[in-house]
């Protein structure tokens, strides 16, 4: 409740503008490193327990959500619609992004 609560008085602090219909601009773009991934996805994933002032505030600014850190911090977490899953890896370039795990 505290993470969502943030996020609108972030939003209302720094006149961010809604996201566009077609995801394409706008809005924010929440991301979450290592085990703060944990807090973010509740945020995602127990919606219906903030409250509904502060969801129906933000739910029109939330465009995507990126997850980033090692394997383990993020575990069997899947790819949806508008997420993005970044393993952490001592690789740099274009190869540094893996696939999210399939077994």
């Amino acid at each position: 409740r505290e993470y969502a609560s943030f996020i609108q008085k972030y939003l209302a602090a720094n006149n961010i503008p809604r996201a566009a219909e077609d995801g394409k601009s706008g809005g924010v773009v929440l991301m979450a490193w290592s085990g703060g991934n944990y807090y973010a996805l509740q945020v995602l994933a127990f919606a219906d327990a903030i409250d509904v002032e502060v969801r129906k505030a933000i739910e029109p600014y939330l465009r995507s959500f990126i997850a980033f850190g090692k394997r383990a911090c993020i575990g069997r977490l899947r790819e949806l619609p508008n997420m993005l899953i970044i393993f952490q890896t001592h690789r740099l370039g274009p190869s540094a992004h893996q696939p999210p795990h399939t077994g």
